[in-house]
């Protein structure tokens, strides 16, 4: 069995914002004003990334349907909505925005049923299947070898779904806050 992938993950963030923060947790008051100014730097040219009218909303959805999976397959997660991370790294996801930062936690620190892992961006994934009733799988991190044999380890490169960029990564979730506290530098 093939077992060579990276045996870290990372979790990109803006430079001038606290790390492991999530769009779907804060409050409907608060999310407009956050999403404006996320926005705001699309048009100022320091993030590549738009947040249309329907993304908090479909994120959401994309979430929910996330959690159940992960609670299917044995996972237990302590947070409604997980915080994102890539497996390995990422040149095009730390270029998304110009002030980026990360945090990479090595694998064999982080306990199995708090981190679940999807081929490619979840979002994408979910709206495929609503869209194209296409599969959509939720990994434990016991399944990384047998996953990446069968698939194998994504390029760092773009693919195009419905006139929109999207980058090919294996991405993970973390499910708990509580864990994640202790990589917070101050």
């Amino acid at each position: 069995m093939n077992k060579k992938y990276p045996k870290y993950i990372t979790h990109y963030y803006l430079s001038n914002r606290k790390p492991f923060k999530s769009l779907s947790e804060i409050s409907n008051s608060e999310s407009d004003i956050v999403i404006e100014e996320l926005n705001d730097l699309k048009k100022q040219k320091l993030s590549l990334r738009q947040y249309p009218e329907w993304y908090l909303n479909e994120r959401k959805k994309a979430e929910c349907f996330l959690h159940e999976q992960f609670i299917k397959r044995g996972g237990e997660p302590e947070t409604k909505y997980p915080i994102y991370f890539t497996l390995g790294s990422s040149s095009l996801l730390k270029k998304v925005n110009k002030q980026s930062s990360e945090i990479r936690i090595n694998l064999s620190d982080i306990p199995n049923q708090i981190i679940s892992f999807t081929y490619r961006d979840s979002m994408l994934l979910y709206e495929k299947m609503i869209q194209k009733n296409e599969k959509f799988f939720v990994y434990l991190k016991s399944d990384l070898p047998k996953m990446i044999k069968e698939n194998g380890f994504p390029l760092d490169n773009y693919e195009i779904y419905e006139n929109e960029k999207y980058i090919n990564y294996i991405e993970a979730q973390i499910w708990s806050s509580e864990f994640l506290i202790k990589f917070i530098t101050k």
